[in-house]
């Protein structure tokens, strides 16, 4: 499954189509050097945390927090779960939990995507229009 996330102004924070409803998400890759690491948790910034709930909270939408692993350049997994999920699954303050007891909850989660390839498009260009300078303000420089 390939899922498109759109960029917004925050970096590491996307709208997209997940589970068929317009979702916003933060979205933390990481590449580990070994199989063996896998499995271990991911660290998503506390920053991008608040920002993707700010975003969703003001949009009314649904909120997912996601990790997408590769090992040594090739796509391993992803786990894309609600904000809920994560709050129960978090290990400290923000790391996202990819153990075996973490993967045997998000199996019983209905709404956890899983194996999904993020396919990140660029931000919308933002109209920015010229203020015209009056001479009082160029004479005032």
């Amino acid at each position: 499954m390939q899922i498109k996330l759109q960029a917004t102004g925050t970096r590491g924070v996307y709208i997209g189509i997940i589970s068929g409803k317009k979702s916003v998400m933060v979205l933390t890759e990481r590449d580990r050097a070994k199989a063996e690491y896998k499995e271990n948790s991911v660290t998503v910034a506390p920053t991008r945390i608040r920002a993707g709930l700010n975003l969703a909270s003001e949009l009314h939408l649904p909120y997912y927090i996601a990790v997408s692993v590769s090992v040594a350049g090739r796509f391993n997994n992803s786990v894309a779960v609600t904000y809920d999920l994560f709050k129960k699954i978090k290990q400290a303050t923000s790391d996202f939990a990819l153990g075996p007891k973490a993967r045997a909850i998000f199996g019983a989660d209905k709404a956890t995507v899983e194996g999904a390839r993020f396919e990140i498009l660029a931000a919308p260009k933002a109209t920015v229009q010229k203020q015209k300078t009056s001479k009082l303000q160029v004479k005032a420089a």
